[in-house]
């Protein structure tokens, strides 16, 4: 077991970040398109709790409890990415990986601890963002509802700029609120079915991208000899 996941570390690491992270979402949604119905429970289930309780009730405005919940989890948590990322010690490390992994191992780094570590907190906020996604949606889980979600975060990634955290912030901020004002607006006025919301947001990715392809708050690395 040992061995087969320092192979995938080591293979999942030879082509770059965007190239890395566009591989595994491949993998997964192949991975679930090939499942058979009798090898999953594809029934919701239902976490039952005071999902739907009011932190403000009245008449015309209603505020449930757990939204501010989920963005100061959130906001937290990216700043605490952030400082980890750009004051620590650990956090100069991973950047130096990122940049030079040859680099970074001549200089004292241990690369496959760095890789190890990022791996270990990505899985720790990935499974956070899940819990919150079901808090959201009132405690309704099912096997397979991260794939969309999923599909979205690597887009606000790439909107916002690989490897920059807030930049994936400010590209989740677009690509939502750009699905929200189009469906909910925008497309009941052009007479357009509001399923098609979604593909506004992923036309507003595309502009950006033709404009500039490392994002909005991305930016090409200068390589030096």
């Amino acid at each position: 077991m040992q061995d087969g996941v320092r192979v995938v570390f080591r293979t999942g690491t030879e082509y770059g970040p965007a190239n890395t992270l566009l591989r595994d979402l491949r993998k997964h949604v192949l991975r679930e398109a090939g499942l058979r119905p009798n090898e999953v429970d594809w029934d919701q289930k239902k976490l039952e709790g005071a999902f739907d309780r009011k932190l403000v009730d009245r008449e015309g405005f209603k505020i449930p409890w757990k939204l501010p919940l989920i963005w100061g989890v959130t906001v937290g948590l990216m700043l605490l990415l952030e400082l980890l990322v750009r004051k620590t010690r650990v956090g100069r490390a991973m950047r130096a990986v990122s940049l030079d992994q040859n680099t970074a191992a001549l200089m004292g780094v241990s690369v496959n601890g760095i890789i190890r570590l990022t791996f270990v907190i990505g899985s720790v906020m990935a499974a956070v963002g899940g819990m919150l996604y079901a808090l959201y949606l009132g405690g309704e889980v099912v096997f397979n509802m991260g794939t969309q979600v999923g599909i979205i975060a690597f887009s606000a990634a790439v909107l916002g700029g690989i490897g920059n955290i807030r930049g994936a912030a400010l590209g989740g901020l677009l690509l939502g609120m750009t699905m929200q004002l189009s469906t909910g607006l925008l497309l009941p006025f052009l007479g357009v079915e509001a399923v098609y919301g979604p593909a506004a947001a992923f036309l507003v990715l595309m502009t950006v991208i033709l404009v500039k392809p490392t994002g909005l708050l991305g930016s090409t690395s200068v390589e030096r000899a």
